[in-house]
């Protein structure tokens, strides 16, 4: 009976969505609003999703990002509440129904995920920097971090720039700030920090992309009057952390995205960490944020179960193919479900 009246409430949903399809037509968004944020800070009983590209659906959760297009729908009148990329606070009215964000504009939460690139063998011959990398900052003196290389125990660190080096005296740790005595770095101006000691280097990583930059003036005093705008929505600690989260990554400003985010033990900050690691190329720590994902989601998770496994996956291929292949399998499932046909085709390719 049970089984009976959840296949009737399915169908209905579905004749629902249908319906609405053929009622609303969305103009063709710009490049911006397919960036757009649309954050969910909360959710009262149950309310699911169905993305353009999706014939079935997954519940929304808190730090679910919601895009124009998408399409909601409530069991037994859930409702949710989002943060719009314009930083406006909404509640969905009567659903089903299209995400209630304006289009046009210019967001101010911006976030299309991570792109994932192979992980690497962790070497110990060199030192590997952790920070800062890929990455902008509002600290003129950034705190620098690598890895600690097999036999080695004292490092140089360097900040190279256009017409500029700097180099720290010996090291015997792994982390140096950049001291007050050192010249001012320019706001706006591309810098790499390089770590060598025992005849290696961390160029050896060979990362494009891996440098930093100050926020200019203007940036800074942007993102200071965001965070007073979100300071004054009425969010819980949680989703006041993921607003805070992808407003800093909507700046580049990833290590501050981190640190916002704090230590998650839920799945969508999991999976927020796990793709913030992957932007500043770090994917042993992306690897153990998808990790922790994937041991917690629950069953009807359906979207952030298969993005987690997928993306665990396409880390490991190369260094444990077999867990690869398990969860690719198992996130394949999930997307058979979700009716999700590109990201079956990615992982058809993948597992050839």
């Amino acid at each position: 009976m049970i089984v009976r009246n959840q296949l009737q409430a399915n169908m209905i949903m579905r004749k629902a969505f249908a319906a609405l399809m053929l009622l609303i037509h969305l103009p063709g968004l710009s490049h911006a609003d397919e960036l757009a944020a649309n954050l969910v800070v909360a959710v009262q009983g149950k309310v699911v999703v169905r993305r353009q590209a999706w014939t079935g659906t997954s519940p929304v959760v808190v730090g679910m990002v919601l895009r124009l297009g998408d399409f909601l729908a409530s069991d037994g009148g859930g409702k949710a509440s989002i943060l719009c990329a314009d930083l406006t606070l909404v509640t969905t009215g009567d659903l089903p129904a299209g995400v209630p964000c304006r289009p046009g504009g210019q967001p101010e939460l911006r976030w299309n995920g991570a792109r994932v690139a192979p992980a690497r063998a962790a070497s110990t011959d060199f030192p590997r920097l952790l920070s800062p990398r890929a990455t902008d900052l509002m600290d003129g003196r950034p705190k620098m971090v690598w890895t600690a290389a097999a036999g080695v125990s004292s490092y140089q660190v360097s900040i190279e720039g256009p017409n500029f080096t700097w180099t720290s005296p010996a090291l015997n740790g792994t982390e140096y700030v950049y001291p007050t005595s050192a010249p001012t770095l320019k706001a706006e101006t591309d810098y790499q920090v390089v770590v060598r000691g025992g005849g290696r280097s961390s160029r050896e990583e060979g990362a494009p992309g891996s440098g930093f930059r100050l926020l200019g003036t203007t940036r800074r005093t942007a993102v200071g009057d965001f965070e007073r705008r979100i300071g004054k929505i009425p969010l819980t600690d949680q989703a006041h952390r993921f607003a805070l989260g992808h407003l800093y990554a909507s700046q580049r400003l990833l290590l501050m995205a981190i640190s916002a985010l704090g230590t998650p033990n839920d799945v969508a900050g999991l999976v927020f960490l796990g793709d913030l690691q992957l932007r500043l190329q770090r994917p042993d720590l992306a690897i153990e944020a998808f990790r922790g994902a994937v041991s917690i989601v629950s069953a009807d998770d359906l979207e952030n179960g298969a993005y987690a496994r997928k993306t665990l996956a396409r880390l490991l291929l190369g260094t444990d193919d077999a867990q690869a292949r398990k969860l690719l399998n198992e996130a394949s499932q999930r997307y058979e479900t979700l009716g999700d046909r590109d990201s079956l085709a990615e992982i058809t390719r993948l597992l050839k």
